[in-house]
């Protein structure tokens, strides 16, 4: 199966440097990790210096100019004209494009590099020759509806989508290049005005979405924090790339004048800080799960934040441990091949079938995501003493609004729940997000990442882990009303099971850690009724035995057992070849029923079907 651990000391390429113990990850890890990325997609630019994906056979919509900036940065590191130069044909091809390739994620990159290589680059006869393309192509910018469908919510005031950070983060970074245009439909037209526009953006706008419900409990506690994600689905993967962004936008402009936005700075990245697994785990929610990106972001927000908001050296510490952690994960996780750097953790095994499914989706954009924020984590890095994060120790994280979940550090033990009702997208599930259990090697998932959307049947409305209870031959799904965290790591999840036309009724869940396991716990009120719980397993290590299933990592067993029900062709973000199992149980004497997910060593059984 394909789960790697993160054990330290781990050698990833011979461009990077391993993160020390004791200290933070510095600007100089980071930057040899994204040069060795950007190099690596040296050989497949073409003559117009547009990088080609060689598994897909096409370009992309502004992953060139992102890994053309970093070129650049790589370039001017090792003084290597070789590099300069194919970053700067990296831009000089994006400058003659459709409306649809100049959008704010190309905008970013460009006006960063370009304000890179004004201050870097200025004897350079390559630059020179196309610093006058670049600038007519930066005042050219006009502000206008943003890329596809995220444009709708954009416009609303009610709503908040992620590519509205990266508008922010683009139009600072074009007032920073200090143009100005005579076309009254530049952004660049009149500065002041944009300006002021993005200080009401940063200090009005993006707090009102910036959560403040959430808190952490522990050795290290917060109160009034909450996600900055999309609105409606909250991907946690899409809070870190927003609030990387806003913390890039923060940066950029006066500290007298942004001090509301750096207060809601200060919740998202609070956020951050406690959403993270011990392992660095920081995408067990939603879509885009394991991608490097999403590492990349909170690695950016770990050090932007450390440097920008007024905090206490504690939590600064605590910031760039954030970011180590983050590093560590992406160093030991995502190799960087002669293909770029893998985005999730497991190859490609059907480039065009993975690329529909929504994995892996635009290798050279996400490439690009991530080598950009590196450089601009490097910017912000230092040598720092290192702390801990809140899930180093014993605690919990609570958001009960928003995503409404919770994660939960006990002992060697970390799992993360959410309370609201399944949806289609079998990522945003309702119960057991994630399980983790801490060994001598390292962290290791009991649970497998959900499948993506559309695999196997995986859309399916049916399709949640669990529990349901079946009853007159109806199906009751579970909708959490509230999360209870307790003491010992025990969590309870008050829920309401609902079946369409039916009466629903209301029972609580329990979650309690149990050695170096979790034990599900379930009364159902009538004798009749049955419990179905289910789990996803790498199809090649899926066992049977009288009273459960076990992988290569975990042992699942359930009191009362009854029936096992497969269901193959299931793929996720990391395994190629996921079967769901349905365990189907009826409750004993006492009307209670037990889940356990345990690691695989620690129990034993006889095969065989029930």
């Amino acid at each position: 199966m394909i789960r790697l651990l993160l054990v330290a000391g781990l050698a990833v390429a011979a461009l990077l440097i391993t993160p020390a113990a004791g200290r933070a990850a510095d600007g100089a890890e980071l930057a040899s990790f994204a040069d060795a990325i950007a190099i690596s997609w040296l050989p497949h630019q073409n003559s117009a210096g547009t990088f080609i994906d060689p598994l897909l056979g096409r370009g992309s919509a502004y992953g060139t100019v992102m890994i053309g900036y970093a070129l650049l940065r790589a370039g001017v590191r090792r003084d290597d004209q070789k590099l300069i130069e194919a970053g700067i044909r990296a831009f000089d091809s994006r400058i003659d494009t459709t409306s649809r390739i100049r959008s704010y994620f190309n905008m970013l990159p460009f006006a960063k590099g370009y304000t890179f290589a004004r201050a870097e680059l200025a004897d350079n006869p390559l630059w020179q020759r196309s610093r006058a393309g670049w600038e007519r192509y930066l005042r050219s910018f006009s502000r206008g509806p943003s890329d596809n469908l995220a444009g709708q919510c954009i416009a609303s005031p009610t709503c908040f989508h992620n590519h509205e950070a990266v508008q922010t983060a683009a139009e600072v970074a074009l007032l920073k290049t200090r143009l100005v245009s005579k076309d009254p439909r530049s952004a660049l037209h009149r500065p002041r005005q944009l300006e002021k526009r993005l200080l009401r953006e940063v200090n009005e706008a993006v707090p009102r979405f910036v959560g403040r419900a959430g808190a952490i409990s522990g050795q290290r506690s917060f109160r009034r924090i909450g996600l900055l994600s999309d609105t409606g689905s909250w991907p946690l993967a899409y809070h870190g790339l927003s609030t990387a962004m806003y913390a890039i936008s923060l940066q950029a402009l006066p500290a007298r004048k942004t001090r509301r936005g750096r207060d809601a700075l200060r919740r998202a990245a609070r956020a951050s800080l406690g959403l993270m697994a011990p392992d660095g785990d920081v995408t067990w929610l939603g879509r885009r799960q394991q991608e490097a990106f999403a590492l990349a972001s909170e690695i950016s927000v770990g050090m932007t934040a450390a440097r920008v908001l007024r905090i206490s050296e504690g939590e600064r510490r605590s910031l760039r441990t954030m970011a180590r952690i983050g590093f560590a994960r992406l160093a030991a996780r995502h190799p960087i091949t002669n293909n770029g750097l893998s985005n999730t953790p497991r190859p490609f095994i059907d480039a065009a079938a993975d690329f529909a499914r929504g994995i892996q989706t635009d290798p050279i954009n996400f490439n690009g995501l991530t080598v950009l924020l590196l450089n601009l984590a490097a910017d912000r890095a230092g040598t720092y003493t290192t702390s801990t994060t809140p899930m180093s120790h014993d605690g919990h994280m609570v958001v009960p609004d928003q995503s409404g979940f919770a994660s939960i550090r006990h002992g060697n033990t970390w799992y993360a729940l959410r309370r609201l009702q399944p949806r289609s997208d079998p990522r945003y599930d309702f119960g057991l997000l994630s399980l983790k259990t801490l060994r001598a090697d390292g962290w290791h998932d009991l649970v497998e990442a959900r499948p993506v959307t559309g695999s196997g049947g995986s859309s399916d409305a049916r399709a949640t882990v669990g529990p349901v209870i079946v009853r007159d031959g109806h199906r009751y799904r579970p909708a959490g009303r509230r999360i209870r965290p307790r003491s010992g790591g025990v969590a309870t999840i008050f829920t309401d099971f609902r079946s369409p036309g039916r009466k629903s009724f209301a029972l609580p869940i329990t979650y309690r850690p149990s050695g170096d396991g979790l034990d599900i716990g379930i009364s159902p009120p009538r004798a009749s009724d049955r419990v179905e719980f289910s789990s996803f397993h790498p199809t090649p290590e899926l066992k049977v035995f009288a009273d459960g299933v076990s992988d290569a990592e975990a042992r699942i067993t359930v009191t009362g057992l009854t029936g096992v029900v497969r269901r193959n062709g299931l793929v996720s973000c990391c395994e190629p070849d996921l079967t769901a199992v349905t365990l189907q149980a009826a409750p004993n004497a006492s009307r209670r029923v037990t889940y356990r997910v345990a690691p695989v060593a620690l129990a034993s059984s006889t095969p065989g079907a029930p």
